[in-house]
């Protein structure tokens, strides 16, 4: 009977990213902004040892080819070994509040991705290739170098996602930093703002918030 339960009845109708929910929980397909399509099948041996809703999925498209693990409770999403190719398309969908869009490949290697209860947990690095970056509230495209965006812990209660050139890892363009109860800080220097000025006034920015 689990196995039969139809998709659209468990996925939640508020999330914006998923469009078109068909098939079952045990294996079902759904649409993403930008052309995408996300496929998953449960996995029953995972879900009794993690005590949550396990599965394999993939993400596939024009320019996309990703697959990884996830496992659902009431109140986490964890994501782990998630590796493969994609493009701006994806990251808008994975994303839908940033304030600019991009048009760029994705090269992700993501071990590891916790979020809930306030709190980020997540190991792993994205590359892009060289591309162009828009700001929502309009403007000329930006050229965008190619970047590798770095995750890694940052204490015993923090991680941080570095901004880097992909050929100058010393030069922080942006820097986030989640900690375990919910609190993010963004900072992007000088030096970001410049190459980046579709996700920063001029002369950088600082500021802190919560999840």
């Amino acid at each position: 009977m689990l196995a039969t339960i139809p998709a659209r009845l468990v996925v939640p109708e508020d999330v914006p990213a998923l469009r078109a929910v068909s098939g079952t929980i045990w294996h079902g397909e759904a649409a993403l902004p930008g052309g995408d399509r996300l496929e998953w099948r449960f996995a029953p041996l995972r879900t009794l040892t993690s005590l949550a809703f396990a599965a394999d999925f993939t993400v596939t498209g024009a320019q996309t080819d990703l697959a990884g693990r996830a496992a659902f409770t009431p109140s986490t999403v964890r994501l782990d070994s998630v590796a493969g190719r994609a493009d701006g398309s994806l990251l808008r969908a994975a994303f839908p509040d940033l304030p600019f869009a991009c048009e760029l490949g994705l090269l992700v290697d993501v071990p590891r991705l916790t979020l809930g209860n306030g709190a980020t947990d997540v190991a792993g690095e994205i590359r892009s290739t060289p591309g162009t970056c828009t700001a929502r509230s309009g403007g000329v495209a930006a050229p965008v170098p190619a970047l590798l965006a770095t995750a890694r812990a940052a204490g015993p209660n923090s991680t941080a996602l570095l901004v880097t050139p992909a050929t100058q890892r010393r030069q922080t363009l942006a820097r986030t930093v989640f900690t375990r109860d919910g609190r993010v800080a963004i900072t992007i220097p000088p030096a970001g703002a410049a190459l980046l000025p579709f996700a920063s006034p001029p002369g950088g920015l600082s500021l802190e918030t919560t999840l």
